[in-house]
């Protein structure tokens, strides 16, 4: 049996999506394989951010074991919030695994996967870094893809930057940005005979939040004008599935495929603040006049700033690269995003709970600092909190709730909030840094973001490897990893809490334990590095 596989991703991609784009004939090779192979949905994460749960579809570790929640992290003691990135999967994803046991392997587009590592093969970091890095190894690649697709690679599709107001232009660069990915992907793939290969696609992701309302059947019917964009969307979706072929053949014969997706969608319905909310409860307290003012204007400040360098980022060419690395350079100067701003004007030590500033599909509470947590105190902060959502729940008739994400664990993490919020079953998002104005906001956060993560996404497997079996089994993406080992006959660590999907066919017991990899040498991310990933979620909307 050939062990050889490719794992194809696809952002955001869930069961209400697939089936419906199944039934209307715009996927039949996606269709296809689902009927020939195993076709079932897979939960995600808890929060389902993409940063935490490509994180454990690469790793089978599950947030309460990473620590990690979001896309941004904390740094405990204080409040500051960094962003993930290469160093929270190194060592402990699949393809270091499979890698160390003699297997080729080739990572493409992995989101957050920045700073890439040497790993044996190849790897190409996906969004959140700037395209004037360095955001491949071995660094020759970069050139050698850049031919292959021109010089404007383009690492992401900025959905939430006010010029993609206008759809259209949205839609263009969408579609530009993924053929692109797709020449690279199938250049990769022929390249050498891979053991392993890895390819993501997140233009799905960054297509569903900007666009949701455009395929939403609940918003039909449509006007002409619509109904011809929501066909533009639509072929999105085709020109994936017509890829899909192509990048198995060019894997070479014999190979299986898993397709899976970190998370599904569904509407964005509405937006909450969080913090305004703790404050009028009694919960959290603002510092004095004079300190608002002052983080206020400074925060106007970089908002021109920002958008200066949204502005140059958009050039392309010598010059855009040249604007790129004069842009980094000059955003040592400035302060960094809103949680910069909420510490400046929220009182972590007069307040029993706030949000730092994680992004907006959830909200991240922790407690004051003079709360000491495990004590009668912490727990009746959270108490506190509970009564004051299950109060808002009444009164707006939208749930919203919290959970104690260290529970699973068994015992306090310090990198992890106290309590994750989310609402109306993840179609709410949460605004941390608006105080402003009624706490409950009809409708999406921005014309610009209609669309919001769902617990649901999808998997498919199929070829030697993987039984016929249409209608699957539902699954978690911590399985995703621990299938991938068994692949090339590794059982996970014991530390993994995945199981092998029951389609796969291939033999599981003497599976030979996965041997760790050492991680100590990787380079940590400057600075700079840190930035770039900012600057792209913000440019994603998922930073207000």
């Amino acid at each position: 049996m050939s062990q050889r596989l490719l794992m194809l991703g696809l952002d955001g991609v869930g069961t209400v999506v697939f089936d419906r784009l199944a039934r209307d004939g715009v996927i039949p090779n996606l269709a296809m394989l689902g009927q020939t192979g195993t076709y079932a949905a897979l939960r995600a994460t808890v929060p389902p951010i993409t940063g935490p749960s490509w994180l454990g579809v690469s790793t089978g570790l599950d947030v309460d074991q990473t620590g990690i929640a979001d896309f941004l992290v904390r740094r405990p003691p204080l409040y500051d919030l960094r962003p993930i990135g290469s160093r929270d999967f190194r060592g402990r994803a699949v393809w270091d695994l499979v890698g160390a046991a003699g297997f080729r392997t080739c990572v493409f587009n992995f989101p957050i996967l920045y700073p890439p590592y040497d790993a044996n093969g190849i790897m190409v970091s996906g969004f959140g870094t700037d395209e004037s890095t360095q955001w491949t190894s071995p660094a020759s690649i970069k050139e050698e893809l850049i031919e292959v697709v021109g010089r404007d690679y383009n690492l992401a599709v900025n959905y939430h930057a006010e010029h993609y107001d206008d759809v259209g232009r949205f839609l263009d660069d969408l579609e530009a940005s993924f053929d692109r990915r797709v020449r690279a992907a199938e250049w990769l793939l022929q390249r050498e005979p891979w053991d392993l290969a890895v390819c993501v696609f997140s233009e799905t992701d960054w297509l569903m939040h900007r666009c949701w309302d455009l395929l939403d059947t609940a918003c039909e019917p449509f006007s002409s004008e619509q109904q011809a964009r929501s066909d533009r969307v639509r072929d999105v979706f085709a020109r994936l599935d017509a890829a899909v072929p192509r990048l198995l053949d060019a894997m070479g014969t014999g190979a299986s495929l898993l397709v899976c997706s970190d998370h599904g969608f569904g509407p964005n319905t509405c937006t909450f603040k969080i913090n305004a909310a703790l404050e009028q409860a009694g919960l959290l307290v603002r510092r004095g006049s004079s300190t608002q003012r002052s983080a206020s204007l400074h925060r106007a400040g970089v908002r021109l700033a920002q958008r200066a360098g949204a502005a140059a980022a958009r050039v392309r060419g010598p010059v855009g690269r040249t604007l790129a690395r004069v842009r980094r350079r000059a955003r040592r100067l400035l302060p960094k995003d809103d949680s910069a701003f909420l510490s400046a004007v929220v009182d972590s030590e007069s307040s029993v709970v706030l949000d730092p500033g994680h992004t907006i599909p959830f909200a991240g509470l922790y407690t004051g600092t003079r709360i000491e947590r495990g004590t009668g105190k912490y727990d009746a902060a959270l108490g506190s909190v509970d009564e004051l959502l299950a109060e808002t729940s009444a009164g707006t008739g939208i749930s919203i709730s919290a959970i104690r994400p260290w529970q699973l664990a068994g015992g306090l993490i310090d990198t992890l909030p106290d309590l994750l919020v989310s609402g109306d079953d993840w179609g709410m998002t949460f605004s941390k840094t608006d105080f402003d104005g009624p706490l409950l906001v009809p409708g999406p956060f921005s014309r610009r973001h209609t669309g919001s993560h769902r617990l649901d996404g999808i998997y498919v497997a199929s070829g030697p490897l993987f039984s016929h079996s249409p209608a699957g089994e539902k699954a978690s993406v911590l399985d995703i990893a621990p299938t991938v080992l068994a692949a090339f006959g590794l059982a996970a660590p014991a530390d993994r809490r995945g199981s092998i999907l029951p389609a796969f066919c291939g033999g599981v017991d003497g599976l030979a334990t996965a041997s760790t990899v050492d991680s100590t040498d990787a380079r940590e991310p400057t600075e700079d590095d840190d930035e770039d990933v900012r600057e792209r979620l913000r440019g994603l909307g998922y930073i207000e």
